[in-house]
């Protein structure tokens, strides 16, 4: 996220780790437009994902059982992050090509509390109310044009497959060993 937002000429704050939820970097300015907002919020879960990706290929390369569970548990954590709800960074990128997908991602995180009973979900859905709660057109920048809605749509849906199918086959890898 540093790195993009730096790019876009956005400041950045410090980064933040959150124990059981990840890291942060604050913005402290505000991105130009949507596209650019999208682009600063990819950034997180690509870079996540070409980890993952480094610790999997250590894990294939030496045979340790340790670093394949450490690469399932960055893809699963990356492919969350692209739940599409505010303040996830699948919120921020989604509002490049659909003004209505934190509708399914509120649904998906209250289906999952319900389900697992896991406290930072809830915790998530708590941050997101305010921007769930609040008037749709909040959000006054101009949406993006047809092509380029087609084009984050087109990555945002391509990286959360290529992480489910990462964290399948990591998954499958486990428990064949």
């Amino acid at each position: 996220h540093g790195y993009a937002m730096r790019r876009a000429g956005v400041v950045a704050g410090w980064p933040i780790f959150i124990p059981f939820f990840g890291a942060m970097i604050s913005m402290k300015g505000t991105p130009s437009d949507r596209h650019v907002e999208a682009h600063i919020a990819y950034g997180g879960p690509l870079a996540g994902t070409a980890a993952a990706l480094g610790v999997a290929t250590l894990g294939l390369a030496t045979g340790e059982r340790l670093f394949l569970a450490l690469a399932y548990t960055g893809f699963f954590l990356n492919l969350f992050n692209l739940t599409p709800i505010s303040p996830l960074d699948g919120g921020r990128v989604a509002q490049a090509f659909s003004r209505r997908a934190w509708i399914f991602g509120a649904g998906l995180l209250a289906f999952l509390f319900f389900t697992t009973r896991a406290p930072q979900l809830l915790l998530i859905l708590l941050l997101a109310l305010p921007r769930l709660l609040g008037r749709k057109d909040a959000d006054t920048r101009e949406t993006l044009d047809v092509p380029r809605q087609r084009l984050w749509a087109l990555r945002y849906f391509g990286l959360a497959a290529f992480l489910g199918a990462a964290i399948y086959f990591s998954g499958a890898l486990l428990h064949s060993a």
